[in-house]
């Protein structure tokens, strides 16, 4: 196994501390949505829920994916994660909204993790306090938005990206990385970009050599090829956008580059 380099790592969060930290957030995610029954929020669609819902109950009535001109996210990824839970709740947006706050949990504690490989626990719980007391979080957390679940895997990309680069190679934090981040590109569709981004910070910090070099070329390719043809069909569903390469496809592409130069001279 190769390794990054001689650098002084900070402690990981203990399972203690992660179970801690899995508790709190579950906490204050119930809080939301209890808030969001108490006012009449929680049942009912709310801004492109309404849509999503309309797609997520054609699918789980007719195996069909079909859209409504209406939807401009990619979709299919959580359309497929919401469509055991539609078919047992009888397109319920309620159990839909359950599916959404179920991933602020997860995705939440990612980001969490992910700022801990960085920094200690009491700045690590502070940046995320700062996200999940926001103006915006309660409210999307508890709706059946695409913001939270595309959120959700593109933090456990990044988490397992920082590891990687952290720590030195893993065949299964990579294969890992790889799968969540295409399955974020499902939901959001620049969150291939993120995807991308991670896999040269990866090639280039934790420099995978023999058997992994065939590993990590091998699964990249893979991912690629899996997105490259998910966006292909994408554009082909009747009354969907075509997808193309969208302007915030190349907003986004620079605030990753930046971002990469500002934690690579962090790590």
């Amino acid at each position: 196994m190769t390794a990054p380099g001689s650098r002084q790592h900070l402690q990981e969060a203990s399972r203690r501390e992660v179970l801690l930290v899995t508790g709190i957030l579950t906490g204050v995610v119930a809080l939301y949505v209890v808030n969001a029954g108490m006012h009449g929020a929680l049942g009912a669609s709310r801004n492109d829920d309404w849509a999503y819902l309309r797609v997520v109950s054609r699918l789980a009535e007719t195996n069909e994916f079909s859209l409504d001109g209406w939807t401009h996210m990619a979709f299919i990824g959580q359309a497929l994660l919401a469509r055991p839970i539609a078919k047992l709740s009888e397109s319920s947006i309620a159990a839909m909204q359950g599916v959404v706050a179920f991933t602020a949990v997860g995705g939440a504690l990612a980001c969490y993790l992910t700022i801990r490989t960085l920094a200690r626990p009491f700045i690590a719980g502070g940046a995320l306090a700062l996200l999940m007391i926001g103006p915006i979080f309660g409210s999307i957390a508890t709706s059946f938005m695409t913001d939270v679940p595309a959120f959700c895997f593109q933090m456990v990309t990044v988490l397992c990206g920082t590891r990687l680069v952290r720590s030195g190679w893993s065949s299964g934090l990579f294969v890992t990385m790889c799968v969540a981040g295409v399955v974020a590109g499902s939901i959001r569709d620049y969150g291939l970009v993120l995807l991308a981004t991670a896999i040269v910070l990866v090639w280039l910090h934790a420099r995978p050599i023999g058997r992994e070099r065939t590993v990590f070329l091998g699964t990249a390719f893979a991912s690629g090829l899996a997105a490259g043809l998910m966006l292909l069909w994408r554009a082909g569903v009747p009354n969907g956008d075509p997808m193309g390469v969208p302007l915030t496809w190349i907003l986004t592409l620079e605030h990753l580059v930046d971002g990469a130069r500002a934690v690579s001279r962090a790590l």
